[in-house]
């Protein structure tokens, strides 16, 4: 197809189009004259992609080239596909931390969190974005509401809660071994898009328990 008619069937702006190919998040067309190009139905799936995941989970363009440098390069059926996925979709830490941050308590928020995955069991690699965005956001805790996680086991309720999660989005049916790029595509999609959800879900919940709790109090 042209550009005209993929932009036609993607709904994406063909001057849109042009700017990722530029940006390396769609690869170029096949040369047929000055200033032409084919395209295909993988040029059209991998649109569709991309605006899912601006538009459903608000992704920049960095992030988008950090997913896509990893999906295209997928090859081994071997690969942690979520893993990589939440590590395309998380923002680089900086390799050193500042003194601030040993201030804050980094040290000890890496003693929880480690302490957590020894205590439930957990297969983590240890350069999990996972476990550097955990770490984080205990010694955040820490610092504003202090003596809310003073050990691991404060936080275990919490990986119970997300583990049971986890076997929902991942059902037994789950094939480890199908098609890498398919797989890491749909695993960003899942981890992007449904997030949101989750957290939605918990505000209405804590809503919900709130007014629960009320009406107990109150004798209704």
């Amino acid at each position: 197809m042209r550009m005209r008619e993929l932009s036609q069937s993607s709904g994406v702006p063909a001057a849109t189009i042009k700017y990722w190919i530029q940006e390396g998040l769609v690869a170029p067309g096949t040369p047929t004259a000055r200033n032409q190009a084919t395209y295909t139905e993988e040029h059209l799936e991998r649109l569709r992609v991309i605006v899912a995941l601006r538009e459903g989970a608000g992704l920049g363009i960095a992030a988008l080239q950090r997913v896509f440098r990893i999906i295209d390069g997928a090859e081994h059926s071997e690969e942690h596909y979520l893993t990589t996925a939440i590590s395309a979709l998380t923002a680089p830490a900086a390799d050193e931390r500042t003194e601030r941050d040993t201030d804050l308590g980094h040290d000890e928020a890496v003693r929880l969190v480690d302490g957590l995955i020894d205590t439930v069991g957990w297969d983590i690699d240890e350069d999990s974005a996972g476990r550097a965005d955990l770490v984080r956001s205990v010694a955040a805790v820490r610092r504003w509401m202090p003596g809310l996680i003073d050990e691991p086991t404060d936080l275990a309720p919490f990986a119970a809660a997300m583990r049971g999660l986890a076997e929902i989005e991942i059902p037994e049916a789950y094939d480890p071994d199908g098609d890498p790029q398919i797989l890491l595509t749909y695993a960003v999609l899942g981890t992007a898009l449904f997030e949101p959800v989750i957290l939605s879900l918990r505000k209405l919940g804590h809503v919900d328990r709130h007014r629960e709790l009320a009406r107990r109090s109150g004798g209704g």
